[in-house]
């Protein structure tokens, strides 16, 4: 209770919160079960065998749906994740747009990394040509991926999977925050470029609450240019970067580098835990493994801009002196000609 004695006329006296009766508050349970029910009932599994249009079945998705992707099937094309209408009620655990592979129950437990060799497992999503495998409509919420391959078969290809861009163009970048996609899961999923093409970066990650996690991320490398697993420099988090594989040539993970289009915005509450940072010998010049690339070779984690971030268990193994002095860690705060806040 509060005293309002000092408001005046009839503001004053004690203010009460309502209490609701008896059949009042079975009424309003019952609305709750109902709305929740509808959500469930309402939710379908949509199937998508090899030669299937993918587009067409992400266009039709409702919260709470399930699309299993035949497993040994390849979709190739530049996907798009929708953003829906949201609804007049609060998100529950059963309103994620759930994109799985038909064999999901073969792959590890959560917990355990996929490897490679799972990949049989899973269907291959896969770009053609130089723009992301898979991007997301501006605003576009709550989709978890489980048990999917996504590469690029072109030898030049800029992000696997991009967000934070407008989806239909992938040209212009989120300017404000309702923008960004958010809720955005990849669990127990292969992410790869190839072995001689210059596929820079396999998850732009510019997202509001994002998880990467027990996912194998490899062959991400560019000439002439940085290149990354994962990197976030227009997203405001929070991230959870956790049991990955994560091999790249520039940065494997990287937060900054790049100007921001949403003001103020800085990556925060960042989790990186438990993964495996690793640079390949058969990069390096002058090994006796080197395959005969020189690809860009920097660090293995870098913040140029971020703010609260836990990095924990990790293991960081090979950096070499290339494109940079050799730190596999660096830390270098930078505002981007004034663009990021200092």
């Amino acid at each position: 209770m509060s005293n309002t004695s000092h408001l005046p006329g009839p503001f004053r006296g004690t203010a009460r919160v309502p209490r609701l009766g008896r059949h009042a508050t079975v009424r309003l349970l019952i609305a709750l079960l109902a709305a929740s029910a509808t959500s469930a009932l309402s939710a379908k599994t949509i199937t998508v065998a090899a030669g299937d249009d993918l587009q067409r079945a992400l266009d039709g998705v409702e919260f709470g749906d399930v699309v299993e992707l035949e497993a040994g099937a390849t979709f190739q094309g530049n996907f798009i994740l929708r953003a829906l209408e949201r609804p007049r009620r609060r998100f529950t655990d059963e309103d994620w747009i759930r994109i799985r592979s038909t064999e999901h129950g073969k792959l590890p437990q959560r917990g355990d990394r996929v490897q490679p060799a799972h990949a049989k497992h899973m269907p291959k999503i896969v770009s053609a040509n130089d723009r992301p495998a898979l991007s997301a409509d501006f605003g576009a919420s709550r989709y978890h991926f489980l048990g999917l391959e996504f590469t690029a078969s072109n030898q030049v290809c800029y992000n696997v999977i991009l967000f934070g861009y407008d989806g239909l163009r992938n040209s212009s970048p989120a300017t404000k925050m309702s923008q960004l996609p958010n809720h955005l899961v990849f669990d127990r999923c292969y992410i790869h470029g190839n072995p001689t093409g210059n596929i820079r970066r396999g998850i732009a990650l510019n997202a509001r609450n994002a998880t990467v996690m027990d996912c194998y991320l490899s062959d991400f490398h560019e000439k002439g240019a940085d290149s990354q697993a994962i990197c976030a420099w227009n997203g405001s988090g929070p991230f959870k970067i956790v049991n990955n594989y994560l091999e790249a040539a520039g940065e494997n993970v990287l937060f900054g580098g790049g100007k921001t289009t949403i003001p103020k915005v800085i990556p925060s509450d960042i989790e990186i835990r438990f993964n495996y940072f690793y640079k390949p010998r058969s990069w390096q010049k002058g090994h006796k493994d080197f395959a005969g690339t020189a690809w860009v070779v920097k660090n293995l984690l870098e913040f140029k801009n971020g703010r609260r971030a836990v990095i924990e268990g990790n293991i960081f193994e090979n950096c070499w002196v290339h494109g940079q002095t050799g730190f596999a860690i660096l830390f270098t705060p930078r505002t981007e000609p004034g663009i990021h806040p200092r």
